[in-house]
């Protein structure tokens, strides 16, 4: 509940696909896709999104829910990710937003690893 903001709040699930540490090729397009659920007291409305906090590489953008997950419910919500082309690993972190600009629920981690090619 410390993570909520008014009766919005999210906990994570699990990552469906890409969990950390996974490898990918330079210049990858992926989707990086985490299952969270709804454990707050009011549902999530269409113009909610998962917004960028911050990363170790330039990132950025935000991604809109475009449904209506109801309280006790879980969703799957995805970012798309360009790989960088350097070897390295990479990490960016993502919360949801109320769409007034108002983050809530656990931060949701994006870190994959790019090997010398």
């Amino acid at each position: 509940s410390a993570l909520a903001f008014g009766c919005n709040n999210l906990a994570f699930v699990r990552d469906v696909d890409y969990p950390s540490g996974t490898v990918v090729q330079p210049g990858e397009n992926f989707n990086k896709t985490w299952k969270v659920m709804n454990n707050g007291t009011c549902d999530w409305l269409y113009q909610y999104s998962l917004e960028f906090l911050s990363a170790n590489y330039p990132e950025g953008g935000s991604y809109k829910l475009q449904r209506v997950v109801t309280v006790n419910n879980w969703a799957e919500i995805s970012v798309n990710l360009d790989a960088r082309k350097n070897p390295g690993t990479y990490t960016s972190y993502w919360r949801m937003s109320d769409g007034a600009g108002h983050m809530f629920g656990a931060t949701l981690a994006a870190s994959y690893v790019v090997n010398q090619p």
